[in-house]
Order: structure tokens, then sequence, then C-alpha cells
């Protein structure tokens, strides 16, 4: 699934030769993600079922608090405060 996430999100970064040719991807751009209104379709039709709606709605909320600066922030919490914080993102609970 990341993979997948990454082939519609993110940008081509190589072209591996070796031992067949295979695009590469850096992982998914959370500003293309979050404004991408088609989205949660997106990822139902490359098989994410359930995970599509929390995935495009946590890629929203994560964009509208700060983004990739909010998550870098959390390094500088306890691991109690960041669960937490994380935990306020839909579809992430005590399991993921």
């Amino acid at each position: 699934m990341i993979e997948r996430l990454c082939e519609l999100y993110g940008e081509c970064i190589a072209l591996s030769s070796f031992p067949s040719q295979e695009i590469v991807y850096d992982f998914a751009d959370l500003a293309r993600m979050a404004t991408d209104d088609a989205m949660e379709s997106k990822l139902r039709e490359s098989g994410f079922g359930y995970r599509a709606a929390y995935l495009h709605r946590a890629a929203k909320n994560l964009h509208e608090i700060g983004g990739e600066l909010w998550l870098n922030e959390l390094a500088n919490e306890t691991y109690d405060i960041a669960k937490q914080k994380l935990q306020q993102l839909p579809g992430v609970g005590p399991k993921v």
C-alpha cells in the first residue's frame, strides 16, 4: 500500500536498472494528498478499502495543523504526549 501511495502522490526520483527497470518514487507529498478532493476515491480504487477515508482526513488534518513542522516538533515531546497528539489524527489509535 505504501508503494501505491507513493506512486499516486510522490515524485519520481529514479529509474532503477537492476534487475529490471523500475520507477522509484519518494514518499507521498502531504500537500498534494491534502488538497486532492478525489484522494479517497483514488485510494479505494487502489485497494485501500476503509483506510482511504482515514488517510484522506488525516492528510487534510495534518496539513492544516502544520504538516512536517508539526511532526518534527513531536520529537521534542515526551513519548506519552507525542502519542496523545498523534492519536488525535483521524484513523490513528493505540494500535496504529
